[in-house]
């Protein structure tokens, strides 16, 4: 499907753990009907997290992306900002970003 190739685009699904998912769950994968239930296919398999899911949902791949991280999910909160759990997408290393 179109969402898992922007996905694999965009880095915030790796290549490599995409390769590694198993025959019978990219076989799920290819018979989503539509893209929430895709999302929750992929978050199911580990692909994805609920966090990131739901961005996709509510504002496209793009809203993952931060400079040179993918932002896999929000610690939290305060009254200077929002901290979330992010992702180097070259290094990938996990990494707290504000």
């Amino acid at each position: 499907p179109d969402l898992v190739r922007e996905l694999l685009a965009s880095q915030v699904v790796p290549q490599e753990e995409w390769e590694r998912l198993p025959a019978d769950a990219a076989d799920e994968v290819s018979r989503c009907p539509d893209g929430p239930t895709l999302l929750g296919v992929l978050v199911r398999h580990g692909l994805l997290t609920d966090f990131q899911a739901t961005q996709v949902t509510q504002g496209g791949v793009r809203a993952l992306i931060v400079g040179g991280y993918h932002l896999r999910g929000r610690i939290g909160a305060g009254g200077m900002g929002v901290v979330y759990l992010a992702e180097h997408m070259a290094l990938r290393r996990p990494v707290a970003l504000k």
